[in-house]
């Protein structure tokens, strides 16, 4: 997901811009795939897609028995969004200990990869006041399918409802 994320991200970058990229690879980082993916040979991107394509193929086989996948938007509820530092560099914190923000992917992962559409509904707010959604993925090529499901849940649970101080 990430190598073609990269791929279609970067790939029209100015030539400046790719070599910071390559610069800041180090081995195993977010950087390094970023700067393979820039450089690999027709081969080793078409690999890629074909593995998309098989994730896409087993998506099909759920949706054949299901209408929809959920699952959470993120492992936080909404956060301050801080560009003070590179991608890399930024954390969060949570319970658990400081994660990379790059994690915040994680979930988007399965529909950006497949081309499944997904929505992102809101479900509530957490005790200090901060929303909270789930997302809802459908079929692919099936958009309508996630939509009307975030607006039966609404009708359910009541939709968005703006943390204070936002509205």
């Amino acid at each position: 997901y990430a190598y073609l994320l990269f791929q279609a991200m970067d790939g029209m970058q100015p030539e400046e811009a790719k070599a910071t990229i390559r610069a800041a690879a180090g081995a195993g980082s977010f950087q390094s795939l970023r700067a393979r993916a820039l450089d690999d040979r027709f081969h080793d991107s078409a690999a890629r897609r074909v593995e998309q394509e098989a994730a896409r193929a087993t998506w099909a086989r759920f949706f054949a028995t299901h209408d929809a996948f959920l699952s959470p938007v993120s492992f936080v509820p909404a956060i301050p969004h801080d560009h003070s530092q590179p991608m890399d560099a930024r954390r969060i914190a949570t319970p658990e200990g400081d994660r990379s923000y790059n994690e915040l992917l994680r979930w988007i992962v399965f529909a950006t990869l497949t081309g499944c559409p997904a929505t992102a509904a809101p479900v509530g707010l957490t005790r200090d006041g901060l929303p909270v959604g789930i997302q809802i993925m459908g079929p692919f090529l099936e958009d309508a399918t996630p939509i009307h499901l975030a607006g039966a849940l609404a009708e359910v649970i009541g939709g968005f409802r703006a943390p204070t101080g936002f509205d």
